[in-house]
């Protein structure tokens, strides 16, 4: 596992949206027609689905989809030594507004399918990995406050910011400059 880079800037925290990663000449991204007609269904709820195309790429997308989603995965992939799915696109399309994230599809099953098969030992050396996984991210810089990348409101989903009050940022989720401003919205 590589070592996080030490000039972490605060302030340099995401990645500027549309995104495309053209490293690679010789990745064809999926088009939205082939996104929309795959039958490999991963994951569905009301906002959002998720979907493989062809043995390469997992994409999540829909209209409840927020693309932060896609941009803490390049910043953490670029910023500590986590292995996360490589990012290719980030994107919204302007017709329809359905939001894209398109993904290296990592081969294996998931830790839900998983989990009830495995045997005591493995359930502890996963819980192990996941603890190192999280001191890593609690060892970041804060990007001044408590807030998402690039000092943006915190995902309402998280807390269920509603209603009315004096202070803004307590209903849109922030960004709160300190512990206590956060547990005052909440």
């Amino acid at each position: 596992m590589a070592d996080p880079p030490t000039d972490i800037s605060p302030f340099k925290w995401s990645v500027s949206l549309p995104y495309f990663d053209n490293n690679d000449p010789l990745i064809n991204i999926p088009t939205k027609a082939m996104i929309h007609a795959s039958q490999d269904i991963i994951k569905e709820n009301m906002t959002s689905k998720v979907v493989g195309v062809g043995r390469q790429f997992v994409v999540k997308y829909g209209r409840g989809l927020d693309l932060i989603e896609g941009q803490n995965a390049i910043w953490v992939a670029t910023h500590t030594g986590i292995r996360v799915p490589k990012i290719y696109a980030l994107y919204e399309d302007s017709e329809d507004e359905i939001k894209y994230i398109i993904m290296e599809r990592l081969p294996g099953i998931t830790l839900e399918e998983a989990w009830p098969f495995m045997s005591y030992a493995q359930k502890e050396m996963v819980c192990a990995k996941l603890r190192n996984i999280m001191q890593e991210l609690r060892a970041l810089p804060s990007p001044g406050g408590y807030c998402s990348l690039d000092k943006r409101p915190l995902p309402d989903g998280l807390m269920h910011f509603e209603g009315t009050h004096e202070d803004p940022s307590i209903i849109s989720g922030g960004p709160f400059a300190t512990e206590q401003d956060l547990n005052r919205a909440i």
